[in-house]
């Protein structure tokens, strides 16, 4: 490690000689960067998922973390899963399985279209004629099932580590064929096979997305205000960035939302400092209407 970081103060393309176990070592990208931020561009994704590595790359330099791959906090809900719930027998011998894929055009269905895709169902490997609509928002997910009379609504949670879905069903509507009564109820488990393992994300873990992490926001806009500008809609209104950045420099307003800056200048003249204007604005949010949905 000692000679390669040496190496890569003379020459920037010093890691393309970088073992691959040196490059998927989170402690070893902290202190490349020290040596040349342009380090980053050779880590392994692996490392975005290690806490420390991804705010030392915040603390280098904000615009490092449009680096950071989108596969570690962008859930792959794609691909085959295997489904049980808490009406199946234990000595039930059907297998019950869903494959999820590209997008769906939709059917008005669904009130959330984050992001849309189609499932479709098999019992015993053999596809049944139900068809499904998916929804979508971080590691959220709302699925439909429908068929003719027949309505099941599955909503759950992707787990961190991308392997299982874990949530509640009921059935809206019943007719024969359903495996449900109207109006049952019940909680499920989907879960990956093997076979699905290269859809897990990098480093078997999910993280949050930069742009909707305060921590590391804050981080990063303590070496630079510029860095507000990276932040989701939301949080470009969050009291704490917002007075971190402009404690730097005001122009850090311009990447407010113009709701907030409108309430600052409605409490102008009343005799605030700066940050307690920022404060007193942001305290507004709640009353401004129609905000952006907070993150999942």
């Amino acid at each position: 490690a000692d000679f390669m970081l040496e190496a890569l103060r003379v020459d920037p393309l010093a890691l393309e000689h970088a073992s691959e176990s040196l490059l998927r070592d989170p402690a070893f990208l902290c202190r490349a960067l020290e040596v040349d931020k342009r380090a980053v561009n050779f880590a392994k994704p692996e490392c975005f998922g290690d806490r420390r590595a991804l705010i030392a790359v915040a603390r280098k330099d904000w615009r490092l973390l449009h680096h950071v791959p989108k596969d570690l906090y962008e859930p792959d809900f794609t691909g085959r899963w295997l489904y049980k719930d808490n009406t199946f027998v234990d000595d039930d011998p059907d297998e019950f399985t869903i494959e999820i894929s590209g997008a769906s055009h939709g059917s008005g269905h669904l009130q959330d279209k984050s992001v849309a895709l189609k499932a479709v169902f098999f019992l015993n490997s053999q596809q049944t004629d139900a068809q499904g609509e998916l929804a979508v928002l971080g590691r959220h997910m709302v699925l439909e099932e429908r068929d003719s009379g027949i309505f099941n609504r599955y909503e759950g949670d992707l787990s961190l580590d991308g392997r299982e879905i874990i949530g509640q069903m009921v059935c809206v509507h019943s007719s024969a064929g359903n495996s449900f009564e109207e109006g049952q109820t019940g909680n499920f488990r989907m879960w990956r096979p093997p076979t699905e393992a290269g859809r897990l994300p990098p480093g078997g873990r999910l993280i949050c997305n930069p742009r909707n992490d305060c921590g590391l926001l804050l981080e990063a806009i303590s070496t630079d205000w510029q860095a507000l500008s990276f932040a989701c809609e939301e949080l470009r209104a969050d009291p704490d960035l917002v007075k971190a950045a402009v404690r730097q420099d005001v122009r850090a307003l311009e990447h407010t939302p113009q709701r907030l800056r409108d309430e600052l200048r409605r409490v102008a003249g009343r005799g605030l400092s700066l940050e307690e204007a920022v404060a007193a604005a942001c305290a507004q949010r709640s009353s401004w209407g129609n905000a952006d949905p907070p993150v999942l």
